[in-house]
């Protein structure tokens, strides 16, 4: 299952004309880009905060934030790579 389906999220008419507009920028590391990606690396160290304060070994933590970043990167390529076979 797909994290949008999962999510629930189901495209409107306006949102897939945005999503078009998203991908002509994604293919290409425009400002726009760079730009929502700041954004969004902002909301994900900042969802981090409570996992880091009620930590009682900072090191161990961090070890397994890294670890767990890891893991999201993949997870989001291989949804790239579904919604890729899914636009063909």
């Amino acid at each position: 299952m797909t994290l949008r389906a999962a999510a629930g999220v189901l495209p409107s008419m306006e949102d897939t004309h945005s999503a078009h507009i998203f991908k002509e920028a994604a293919m290409v590391f425009t400002p726009v880009r760079s730009e929502l990606s700041e954004h969004y690396l902002k909301i994900l160290v900042e969802a981090t905060f409570p996992l880091q304060q009620q930590s009682l070994d900072p090191e161990v933590t961090l070890h397994a934030l890294i670890d767990a970043a890891g893991m999201l990167k993949e997870r989001f390529e291989q949804e790239l790579e579904e919604l890729r076979q899914e636009a063909d």
